[in-house]
């Protein structure tokens, strides 16, 4: 996959107080995307051709994030060329740089994945709250405060997660292999897989 570099001629494509400006696009403010070690921000967007929405992941350039988001990009585009897994990855539109006066990060722009329908099977401290459907599940604890709760507190978390039925389950779990599957088919590892990476929409995990 070609990096593409951002004119710094252009005042449109700029990243500056947690805003994104790309030709083409508006976006809400980014936020923090929140993982174990993320240097990751996210920013919710929909394209002015045709409505569409995106989702951008944003890191500071020459950091691990940028690294990680650079390594994402090179998946997808590999996993773009294998029909077989066109729904099953995460849709990539473009990966590029924004130069040092404009804003100096590298941006992961992608076709917004849609609610993960998974996240009322999980506690909200096990999901992000920018894909979760249900708002009144949004966490008001950070990953901090998560290692300071108690049993009687994690037991709360717990009971307040739906229960997935033996079919829905059986179903997610043929669907989560079928994805490794198609990773392991086009060349690529993975390491322990858990509820930030598998996901369920309508029609795709």
């Amino acid at each position: 996959m070609r990096r593409k570099y951002a004119s710094p001629a252009s005042p449109l494509l700029y990243f500056k107080d947690d805003i994104l400006s790309v030709p083409g696009y508006t976006f809400e403010r980014a936020v923090q995307w929140d993982d174990t070690g993320s240097a990751t921000l996210v920013a919710e967007g929909v394209s002015l051709k045709d409505g569409s929405r995106v989702l951008a992941k944003i890191a500071a350039a020459h950091s691990n994030g940028s690294m990680c988001l650079e390594r994402e990009a090179h998946i997808l585009g590999r996993m773009a060329t294998s029909s077989e897994s066109i729904n099953a990855t995460l849709r990539l539109i473009e990966f590029f740089t924004i130069p040092r006066s404009q804003g100096d990060c590298v941006v992961l722009l992608l076709v917004h994945p849609g609610i993960n329908s998974l996240g009322r099977y999980y506690p909200p401290t096990k999901v992000n709250d920018i894909l979760l459907g249900d708002l009144s599940r949004v966490r008001t604890l950070s990953h901090g405060d998560m290692y300071m709760m108690d049993d009687t507190d994690m037991a709360e978390e717990v009971e307040a997660c739906d229960m997935m039925d033996l079919a829905t389950f059986l179903e997610f779990a043929i669907q989560a292999t079928h994805c490794l599957e198609l990773l392991h088919r086009n060349g690529f590892t993975h390491r322990e897989g858990d509820g930030q990476i598998t996901r369920c929409t309508l029609r795709v995990f």
